[in-house]
């Protein structure tokens, strides 16, 4: 009896890329600032039971140092987190659409279909506008899991892609 061998296609011949390396930079940023609303909120609550404790000062000085000693983990976590998502995170676009790959301790496979994909945004914040990145989010037809977020690109690939995209939604053929 003679098998017959499958042969499986590679789903794409196009290379998967990474963020832009700035994108490191922006996270750890913006982590920083989450940190520093933290810190903030965690001196007002300490203020607050200040104000109201004298005769309970080991209460007090625990939970100050529990507070510092997790603001201290989160700082650390600021840091080491940004490179680990970035060197796990890696798209491509080609003949089958939009894939991404990404996830440091849950890893998730996204393919997004070209004849799925119903709009295209490039969003902007101001840290990503000062260091002339920007997230591409896919909008695709269908309820559950309707919109898909590629981040860190630089601006100009982000809108190089959503031109991409668009041109074959509108059913214009891309140039390149």
């Amino acid at each position: 009896m003679e098998v017959e061998l499958l042969k499986v296609e590679t789903k794409s011949e196009v290379p998967f890329e990474h963020p832009d390396p700035r994108s490191i930079l922006v996270e750890k940023i913006g982590g920083w600032i989450f940190l520093g609303i933290l810190v903030a909120i965690a001196l007002v609550v300490a203020a607050v039971l200040a104000v109201g404790m004298s005769p309970i000062g080991i209460l007090y000085g625990s939970i100050v140092i529990g507070m510092v000693l997790l603001l201290c983990l989160i700082g650390w976590g600021l840091q080491a987190y940004p490179k680990a998502a970035h060197r796990n995170y890696r798209w491509r676009f080609g003949q089958q659409g939009l894939e991404i790959q990404k996830g440091v301790w849950f890893r998730q496979e996204i393919t997004v279909p070209r004849f799925r994909v119903q709009h295209t945004d490039v969003h902007q914040g101001p840290l990503l506008r000062k260091f002339g990145l920007a997230k591409l989010i896919v909008h695709t037809a269908g309820t559950r899991d309707a919109t898909v977020e590629l981040d860190g690109l630089a601006i100009e690939t982000a809108r190089s892609l959503r031109d991409s995209l668009i041109g074959e939604i509108e059913g214009v053929k891309d140039a390149s």
